[in-house]
């Protein structure tokens, strides 16, 4: 939004300073209202398009936030596997501990698993790119000794693959 409207624009369109807004970006403080704090996070989202963000350091801090449209599919994809999982074990309890135990299962997504998640698939676009640029058939034989001779580690597509359906 600072990048699109500037300093000036975002400070006369919340009627504060550039100070302030300056301030909010650096996470010295946030808007003094939920609404302005809202209007933000809206005017943010046309950009960017929906993200996943750690609170903490300030209302434009880019530092905790994930960006990537396929890792905030995954999480959504992951929380709506998890609530419904929650649900089969809620109507299949046979007991009220049983239920009490499904009804505190979490299913909201972790910040940290979704950094861990798009971790993952960074290595994994890193390992089609290369394999495209050298040649080799993505998965071949050969390409798996390029890659361990050149990463210092296993690729395992179906360890990757079993991580993210345990999430």
């Amino acid at each position: 939004m600072i990048d699109r409207d500037g300093l000036q624009g975002v400070a006369d369109f919340y009627g504060v300073t550039t100070r302030t807004v300056r301030r909010w970006r650096s996470g010295e403080s946030s808007p003094r209202s939920d609404r302005t704090a809202v209007s933000i996070a809206r005017r943010g989202r046309s950009e960017t398009g929906a993200v996943i963000q750690e609170r903490g350091r300030g209302r434009f801090s880019t530092s905790r936030t994930i960006y990537d449209p396929s890792v905030t599919r995954a999480a959504r994809t992951i929380r709506e596997r998890r609530e419904e999982q929650r649900a089969t074990d809620i109507s299949v309890a046979r007991n009220q501990r049983m239920r009490d135990m499904a009804e505190a299962r979490p299913t909201d997504v972790t910040y940290a698993e979704m950094a861990d998640l798009e971790r993952n698939l960074d290595r994994l676009t890193e390992a089609r790119q290369a394999a495209e640029e050298l040649g080799f058939e993505y998965q071949s034989e050969e390409w798996y000794e390029w890659w361990r001779d050149n990463h210092g580690y296993e690729y395992d597509y179906d360890d990757f693959r079993q991580d993210y359906d345990s999430m």
